[in-house]
């Protein structure tokens, strides 16, 4: 993705978190992610969750890693974040969680005005020829 949009994120966010915003990260994985806008947007404080403890033991002065499942809803008060970012977390969280929970969850937390960004995978098959179209009903 960071190639793609030549950096992190697509949402009009720069000049916030310039000036310093309170930014959370969904699924945060091994930290990359958190780690490098840390460093770009120093000013920034980052918050970054995920169900696994796989993220640095040594990190930015400005990054928070907790180890907790957002299923299970977020440690958070209501708008605390200027900006919510989950990426990559489509074979994590089924359908049904995004809708009853996730979204609403990442919302919740969210300032007035802020940001929610979310990156992740379409597996959607267009046109699909006849091999593929097998394979896509065989699973149903």
């Amino acid at each position: 993705m960071r190639e793609v949009w030549q950096g992190n994120f697509s949402s009009p966010i720069d000049d916030a978190l310039k000036k310093g915003a309170r930014v959370l990260d969904v699924g945060s994985g091994t930290g990359t992610w958190i780690c490098e806008m840390a460093a770009d947007y120093q000013k920034s404080e980052y918050i970054g969750i995920d169900i696994l403890k796989l993220h640095p033991n040594i990190k930015p002065f400005n990054v928070q890693f907790i180890q907790h499942n957002i299923l299970k809803g977020l440690p958070f008060e209501d708008n605390s974040f200027d900006y919510v970012h989950a990426q990559m977390l489509i074979f994590d969280i089924t359908s049904s969680d995004w809708e009853n929970i996730v979204y609403k969850e990442c919302c919740r937390v969210l300032k007035p005005g802020g940001w929610l960004e979310i990156t992740d995978l379409d597996t959607t098959c267009y046109n699909p020829g006849p091999l593929m179209s097998q394979f896509n009903t065989s699973g149903k």
